[in-house]
Parts: structure tokens; C-alpha cells; sequence
């Protein structure tokens, strides 16, 4: 999918190491286990349509320098999923990467698709409006580079359906902005507008830790009381993604708490050599002068 896409204005995509790799399998493996259900629900008349919301869409494809490998980011693995979406719903603010992801979507055969370009937190009332239309079940997709993303906005797009699954990743940075913060740093605001909160707030409510509250807020104020996160590092063994996985509990339980589980299982035993290794295989190379 990523050669595909990338075949469309190729100078035009993000840069980042093989761990993104992980992130972006994590994903369509979270997409494999939401859409089909979503697709059986839809056909048996509990909801309308199911739809894809992507606050960050990018350009949608990712390379990868030290290998030379272009994937699929996230709006192009969306419109390829198994099980179709009915809809499409993406926001990008940078207008050339918003104009890049356009054509590569229409190239690659998008189901209907409404792909806005501006800062998603000037257009989450807009977003929550369309959500609201009709009865939708959501997969929402957050992936900003930092703090970009306000809690106010995951609130509006949150409202329009309990029926709304989040994939995010919640930077690694957050807590040494916090730090910064504390100590009458830039990052202040950027940290109070993320939590929806003050400073002090945050101090007092989780001693420093905004990884946990931010997990608190998903359950406690949007209602995803079944999920869970991980982590994913680079090369290095830093830290660079945080990811959280949650779903709303109904009367009968979640029928994707199995599946979106098995991800951070197996999430917990990968590294970025199997990253790497797996790009070989899917490109044909020679691993370990085999082939």
C-alpha cells in the first residue's frame, strides 16, 4: 500500500525511524478487529454507518531513510481496510500534505470520504456536527507529532456517539513538558490545553504523572472503560509512543476487548528489528544472506 500511495507526488512524506512501523501495524491490526464488527452492526440496522475520524491524517505515507521503504500511514491503511468503512472523515492542517493525501486517497479507491484541511481543534464542533448527522459508529485515530491535540477536542468528537473507539498515541514527551511546565517553561499551556486543565490541577490530581490521568480521563470523562496501553520504542530503547487502545462496555460486554488485548500482547514481545525484518520480507530482500 505504501509504494502505491507514494507513487503520487513521492517528494511529499513524513520521515521516521522502523519503530513507526510497529504504531502503524498496531493499527491495522486494531482496524481489522473494529470494522468488521462495525460492518455487522451497521447491517443489522443498530447504526447507520460506521465511519473513520482522523484527527492528524498527515500525507499519508511514511518512509523510512535507513531503509528507503515507503508504508502507508494511517488514512491509506483505513481506506484499505478488510472490511470497508462507509466513511472516511480526516483532518490535516499542513495544506500540502492535506493535498497529497487527497489524490493519494481518491488513487487508491477511498470509500466516501470528507477530508478537511485546518487545525482540528477550530474544527472539532464541525467534526462532532457531521458525526451527528446519524448514527455512526466511530474509529478515532489521534496521532499528533506532540501536545497538539486539546482535551476539549476529544471531547466534542467524543459526544456525538458512545459508540466510539480511540486508538492515540500519547507522546512520550508529555511528562518532561510537564517538568518544563513546572518550572514556568514554554510547554505550560500547551500541557494545560492537552489535560483540560490547569497546572495545578494536574499536579494535585496525579502527582506529576500525566500518563495516567490522561488514561483516567479516556475511562472517567469519555466513558472507554475497557483498554489498555503500551509502549513502543526506537532503536535506542527510548520511549517514542504511547499507545492507548479503548473502547466503550455495553450490556454485553465488548466484542473487541479480545482483539484490541492480543494487540499490546503482542506489541509487548516485538522490537524494531522485527520492524526491520519485516519490511524485508514484504519488499523481498535478503535477510541474513538468505535469498
Amino acid at each position: 500500500m505504501g509504494d502505491e500511495a507514494a507513487r503520487t507526488q513521492p517528494e511529499v512524506h513524513h520521515n521516521y525511524g522502523p519503530h513507526t512501523v510497529l504504531k502503524l501495524a498496531a493499527l491495522n491490526h486494531a482496524l481489522d478487529v473494529f470494522s468488521p464488527i462495525a460492518r455487522s452492526v451497521v447491517r443489522n440496522g443498530q447504526f447507520d454507518r460506521s465511519v473513520y475520524l482522523d484527527l492528524f491524517g498527515g500525507c499519508g505515507v511514511t518512509r523510512i531513510p535507513e531503509l528507503g521503504d515507503f508504508v502507508a500511514g494511517s488514512p491509506v491503511l483505513a481506506a484499505n481496510a478488510k472490511t470497508p468503512f462507509d466513511e472516511l472523515l480526516i483532518v490535516e492542517k499542513n495544506k500540502r500534505y492535506h493535498e497529497a493525501l487527497e489524490q493519494r486517497l481518491s488513487a487508491v479507491g477511498a470509500p466516501k470520504m470528507r477530508a478537511l484541511h485546518g487545525d482540528v481543534n477550530s474544527l472539532a464542533e464541525q467534526l462532532a456536527s457531521y458525526i451527528s448527522e446519524r448514527r455512526s459508529i466511530v474509529f478515532a485515530c489521534v496521532d499528533p507529532e506532540g501536545m497538539e491535540i486539546f482535551w476539549r477536542t476529544m471531547e466534542a468528537v467524543s459526544r456525538p456517539s458512545p459508540a466510539t473507539d480511540f486508538f492515540v498515541n500519547l507522546t512520550c514527551g508529555a511528562e518532561r513538558a510537564l517538568a518544563e511546565a513546572t518550572s514556568g517553561g514554554k510547554s505550560l499551556k500547551a500541557v494545560e490545553r492537552m489535560m483540560g486543565e490547569s497546572l495545578g490541577e494536574v499536579l494535585t490530581n496525579g502527582a506529576g504523572k500525566i500518563a495516567a490521568q490522561y488514561v483516567a480521563k479516556i475511562k472517567e470523562v469519555l466513558g472507554k472503560q475497557l483498554g489498555e496501553a503500551s509502549l513502543i520504542h526506537d532503536g535506542s530503547g527510548t520511549p517514542r509512543y504511547r499507545l492507548l487502545l479503548y473502547a466503550r462496555e455495553t450490556q454485553s460486554g465488548s466484542p473487541w476487548e479480545r482483539g484490541y488485548a492480543d494487540i499490546h500482547r503482542r506489541l509487548s514481545d516485538l522490537t524494531v528489528e522485527d520492524a526491520r525484518g519485516a519490511l524485508n520480507i514484504v519488499k523481498g530482500r535478503a535477510i541474513d544472506g538468505i535469498g
